[in-house]
């Protein structure tokens, strides 16, 4: 009696499992960048490109060659790309590097320079902090050019809570006399 309500609920909820999995991915569009972390398979996330969305699949590229089916079910996590921006450290590097720098090479020139010398602490410890300003310029317009960081934004109906195990599934396999139906639950 409990098998046959077991298979009952499994053949009227089946169709509501394949709907609310289209429903996580319904914004996505191909050519779109993504993060995808799946769910047991590997814990770090990866970036590839979306090919093609279907209700139960998401076709990626991950290199000019490399093609990939992945199910939605297994998504454990999903991001979109927002694109590359500086961030603010890397806008203001040309401003905070030459002060740094002077500052470091001021007590570099200081410490470097004994009392009883010609030219004395105090000219040595302009020198070397204008040279570690002058650098510091160059590493800061280098860096403030050179930094972008890709801005990620989570698309809300695939996350999975890290304190919530997936949703149970049934299966069907075959047991010492028939078919067994059971019920797989991943826990975290």
């Amino acid at each position: 009696m409990r098998r046959s309500i077991l298979a009952a609920s499994a053949l009227i909820l089946a169709p509501c499992l394949g709907t609310s999995a289209a429903a996580q991915v319904s914004a996505l569009e191909p050519g779109m960048r993504i993060r995808i972390t799946l769910g047991g398979v590997a814990t770090a996330p990866f970036v590839a490109v979306v090919d093609t969305v279907r209700a139960d699949t998401i076709r990626l590229r991950t290199s000019d060659e490399s093609r990939s089916a992945i199910a939605l079910d297994q998504v454990w996590r999903l991001e979109v790309s927002q694109g590359k921006k500086r961030p603010m450290w890397a806008k203001t590097a040309p401003a905070w590097m030459p002060l740094a720098g002077i500052g470091a090479g001021a007590l570099i020139g200081y410490a470097a320079e004994s009392e009883d010398a010609f030219w004395g602490r105090g000219f040595a410890a302009a020198v070397v902090g204008a040279l570690g300003g002058v650098s510091g310029l160059v590493a800061g317009v280098g860096t403030a050019i050179g930094v972008k960081t890709e801005q990620w934004k989570t698309v809300p109906s695939a996350v999975r809570p890290a304190h919530v195990a997936a949703a149970p599934r049934l299966y069907v396999a075959p047991g010492a006399h028939g078919l067994k139906l059971g019920v797989a639950a991943r826990f975290r």
